[in-house]
């Protein structure tokens, strides 16, 4: 077992170059579980929780807000954990933002 604090840096450092080094951040967009319209230019999405199940859930919930979801807001957008799946490796996360 390794502690979160001894690899939370290497992930850091890891996700960064990935993303430079990578053109598509996102592989495909998740369905919506609803679509609420709002006003006939802007919809609002509701229904979508995260889903915590683990220590390692909270762990990535933690690296996103304290290194990702700060510079995601700077550009005016929201950054959301939704799971973690564990056979693959997968964290999918819902991205809020202006058209």
């Amino acid at each position: 077992m390794i502690e979160w604090s001894d690899v939370s840096l290497e992930m850091r450092d890891f996700i960064r170059e990935w993303l430079m080094e990578n053109e598509d951040a996102v592989q495909k967009i998740p369905e919506q579980s609803k679509i609420e319209v709002v006003s006939e230019s802007q919809t609002k999405t509701t229904n979508i929780s995260p889903v915590i199940n683990t220590e390692m859930d909270q762990k990535i919930v933690d690296l996103i807000n304290e290194y990702i979801q700060p510079a995601v807001e700077q550009d005016g957008g929201a950054i959301h954990f939704q799971s973690y799946n564990e056979d693959n490796g997968q964290v999918t996360v819902v991205l809020k933002g202006f058209l």
